[in-house]
């Protein structure tokens, strides 16, 4: 007999916290990060830049992320997973701290934090 998968809570809870992620960076990716970016004086180049960093450091390291988990253990790459997200997030804290027109320092941290975020995603 088949197993209806909707009774099972671990699969309710898990599409629920893949549709809140969706949604939550839908939402912060598309429209407050570019303003954010473009408010402090950057230009689409600039959006495009920073986004671009987060992507290819996803991209680059997705496939040691996995390779460390098969050799080391799961548990020790999503706590390097999870300290690399602290540190992004204070990176991204510090970036609207000193924002102001014209911040070159927010615009750096910001795209650290986003180089973060990608080695983030790319581990978990």
């Amino acid at each position: 007999t088949a197993v209806d998968p909707w009774k099972n809570e671990n699969v309710r809870f898990g599409l629920a916290a893949t549709a809140f992620y969706a949604l939550g960076t839908g939402l912060y990716q598309m429209t407050v990060l570019p303003s954010f970016i473009l408010d402090v004086g950057g230009s689409n180049f600039d959006v495009g830049l920073a986004e671009g960093l987060q992507g290819f450091t996803q991209m680059v390291s997705a496939f040691p992320a996995g390779y460390m988990a098969d050799k080391v253990s799961r548990r020790a790459c999503i706590r390097v997973g999870a300290g690399t997200q602290l540190v992004g997030g204070i990176c991204l804290l510090c970036a609207v701290h000193v924002a102001e027109p014209g911040s070159t320092h927010a615009f750096v941290l910001l795209s650290a934090a986003l180089c973060l975020q990608g080695v983030c995603d790319g581990i978990m």
